[in-house]
């Protein structure tokens, strides 16, 4: 009897282990070699398509795709690899990518419109809004969320199997669930008092913005910013939805490819959870430049960077929802509003020209990490754009 019990014990050591430690124990196995060539969307000859090309001929990526707009119209795309590396299915303009942390920009464009409709005051203490936030000491306010200055947390360790909760994989049927897995954490500081970069800090906004929208998270994005501007690729990363023209996603080592581990988003629509095309980030960003989306004064407020309470602004010049700062080009400072992504098996760049009417996006099916040349992909391709219009 004894005999079984130790046994019994030991397979379910085993399991637990394998449960908890999934990412780190499933890394080494699954490995394919990546395909050599992929067709690719025709696009007019542009040095913007030779970078994109180029890039892509590295075997870093499974797939490219990216559009550039300017003064609210769509002026270029170019899409370069696969969607799907198994089926070899070509990726597509339609081709939706997860956006990562790039859905911060989206959570900030339905906050400002909140903002314009005079729906959401950006300096009440949230508990003028929800009630299930537990208190912690200090008000807390929307403003504080969305510039990363409230003293939330970021993803960590957690009860749960991956023990890590960027890992995810369980389900959340509300905002208010998804507050409750990080709502019992101390904060990490006194709010206004210094910067930490948190998700969950945005998913708790959104909870706010359900109360001032009167509907829920999901809805409201639908009815203020996706239906409005248009853009048919912008969803929610929900599994439990059909597919639509979702690609597959990967991580990429040496010229390998694995598919990327699955996730549930529900935990982080607002912070990191949506799905997009890069023409409709573009098409986004080309509302935020032009004065239809917002009045002006609030797409101002919304582009300027938070202070803290010394009167330092935070390390990262974030203002709400996206960060702010400036690129040299010929000896030029030029303004530039950006937010980049990434998420399991798959990666953002995201970049507005404001002072030049230009929004670019670029996505890939792969994962990244900060240091990535990916991430400064937008950058380049703006850069290119300029030059080819003789922008001064």
């Amino acid at each position: 009897m004894r005999k079984f019990f130790w046994a019994g014990l030991g397979i379910f050591l085993c399991l637990a282990i394998y449960l908890l430690f999934r990412p780190l124990i499933v890394w080494p196995f699954g490995w394919n070699a990546l395909p050599e060539k992929a067709a690719s969307v025709p696009a007019e000859p542009h040095a913007a398509a030779a970078y994109l090309n180029e890039q892509y001929a590295t075997g870093r990526y499974p797939s490219l795709s990216a559009a550039v707009g300017i003064d609210g119209k769509i002026v270029w795309s170019h899409t370069q690899g696969y969607a799907d590396l198994k089926t070899r299915t070509p990726a597509t303009p339609q081709s939706q990518y997860r956006i990562g942390s790039s859905s911060k920009a989206v959570n900030a464009t339905l906050a400002a419109i909140l903002v314009a409709q005079n729906k959401l005051d950006l300096d009440k203490p949230i508990t003028s809004y929800i009630g299930y936030f537990p208190d912690k000491g200090h008000p807390i306010t929307t403003r504080q969320l969305l510039s990363h200055t409230a003293g939330i947390r970021h993803y960590g360790m957690c009860v749960c199997a991956p023990i890590w909760d960027y890992e995810n994989t369980r389900h959340f049927d509300s905002v208010r669930a998804a507050v409750g897995t990080f709502s019992g954490s101390p904060l990490l500081f006194e709010p206004g008092a210094g910067f930490s970069y948190s998700t969950y800090g945005t998913v708790l906004a959104s909870g706010v913005m359900e109360s001032a929208g009167g509907d829920t998270y999901l809805n409201l994005v639908q009815k203020h910013v996706a239906g409005p501007l248009g853009l048919n690729g912008l969803k929610p990363d929900d599994r439990t939805l059909p597919e639509d023209h979702r690609v597959r996603f990967y991580e990429v080592e040496n010229g390998n490819y694995r598919d990327a581990l699955p996730t549930d988003d529900s935990i982080k629509w607002a912070g990191g959870g949506f799905l997009a095309t890069p023409q409709d980030l573009a098409s986004l960003g080309g509302a935020w430049i032009g004065n239809d989306l917002v009045p002006p004064a609030v797409r101002d407020a919304f582009w300027t960077p938070q202070t803290l309470k010394d009167g330092t602004v935070n390390v990262q010049n974030y203002a709400l929802g996206w960060r702010v700062g400036e690129i040299e080009v010929d000896g030029k400072k030029i303004r530039v509003v950006h937010h980049n992504g990434t998420a399991k098996g798959s990666s953002s760049s995201f970049m507005l020209f404001p002072d030049y009417g230009m929004a670019v996006s670029v996505m890939t099916n792969r994962g990244t990490q900060g240091g990535d040349p990916f991430h400064g992909f937008a950058r380049e391709l703006g850069l290119l754009m300029l030059k080819a219009d003789g922008a001064d």
